[in-house]
């Protein structure tokens, strides 16, 4: 693949992730778009549309300093041109952590850890290497070639009636309980083993 940008949505005051992402980022051929750092230029909302269109995907990494009324703002705008532009939107919240930001649109949902013990990291690696997925015209995400044989993917549904989002976790292979991306509610994976014949 070729030399591909992954726009990060994120706080500015957020350095624990960015360290975790770029030791990733560095390790392939993309690059990460922290657009906090890479020297903000006004007009920031027309800057960020062009910067998220040139993307291939968007990672939104959820810190503290998100919750902030102003951060918040920010990361809606930018997940809304994400999917005005059918760009893939995979969020990332550090495990054991919870952050109150919804994000109403999202391809995949992960939890990772603080400290980055090994380069290739399942699935973190795996996702920065092939930065992202492509969206087919029916709105659902589509799993580039190779994508899937690297990243075991559970598609899941919001158990909650009036959220009903769906979207990708990692398939752990047991039945876990995560905070909906999108409502931020409690939400029960069950685990099924696949079929044998």
């Amino acid at each position: 693949m070729t030399m591909a940008q992954v726009f990060i949505s994120h706080s500015k005051d957020d350095n624990i992730s960015q360290n975790f992402f770029d030791k990733l980022f560095r390790s392939v051929n993309h690059k990460a778009f922290w657009y906090s750092w890479e020297g903000p230029t006004p007009p920031h909302a027309e800057t960020l549309i062009k910067a998220i269109n040139n993307s291939a995907s968007l990672f939104v990494v959820l810190s503290k300093s998100m919750e902030k009324p102003h951060t918040r703002s920010w990361i809606g705008y930018e997940v809304g041109i994400a999917s005005a532009l059918n760009k893939n939107v995979w969020v990332f919240e550090p495990e054991n952590e919870f952050y109150n930001v919804p994000v109403p649109y999202v391809t995949g949902y992960f939890q990772f850890p603080k400290l980055l013990e090994k380069l290739k990291t399942y699935p973190f690696y795996n996702l920065v290497e092939t930065a992202g997925t492509e969206i087919n015209l029916l709105g659902k995400p589509q799993i580039r070639p190779g994508f899937i044989e690297f990243i075991n993917l559970y598609n899941t549904r919001c158990s909650h009636k009036d959220c009903k989002a769906s979207y990708y976790v990692e398939d752990k292979q047991k039945s876990i309980t995560i905070k909906c991306p999108v409502c931020r509610r409690d939400h029960l994976i069950k685990y099924q083993s696949p079929n044998r014949e």
